[in-house]
């Protein structure tokens, strides 16, 4: 009959498979959607900095946007230690990726939109600002 340590060796040996599989998995699907969308947004569906940089980035014409809610996820855990390793330290959501590469999280990205930085940031990779409805209410007036 197997020692009970034996038994337990065992045990902690498939659970190990089982989460470092699991982590595989999550590394693979979150660099797929990164690698596969211009824009990505690692966000919560309850957190005012993530809701507040979806409204900012509604400032312009992304055609391929996805924006992930890391709170819906069954890994949401494992999709945030990844998140960290790949972008050097921030675990916090929201998370903005452009073109595969992180350009910051809420903080960092109000800072650029205020300095003008997001939108030549943006435009070099084709993405322009969308025209306010005011902006075109006023332009339809001057015609009148």
């Amino acid at each position: 009959m197997p020692s009970q340590l034996f038994l337990s060796i065992l045990f902690m040996l498939q659970f190990h498979h089982i989460i470092g599989s699991n982590r595989y998995n999550v590394e693979w699907y979150l660099e797929k959607i990164i690698q596969n969308h211009q824009v990505v947004l690692f966000s919560k569906t309850h957190c005012s900095y993530s809701a507040r940089l979806k409204y900012l980035i509604q400032k312009y014409n992304i055609r391929d946007k996805r924006v992930i809610e890391l709170n819906l996820e069954p890994d949401m855990e494992l999709m945030q230690d990844y998140l960290k390793r790949r972008n050097g330290g921030i675990r916090t959501v929201p998370q903005l990726y452009l073109n595969g590469k992180f350009i910051g999280n809420f903080d960092i990205i109000q800072r650029k939109e205020r300095s003008g930085e997001l939108a030549r940031i943006f435009a070099q990779a084709g993405i322009t600002p969308r025209k306010s409805l005011l902006a075109l209410r006023k332009r339809k007036c001057s015609f009148n």
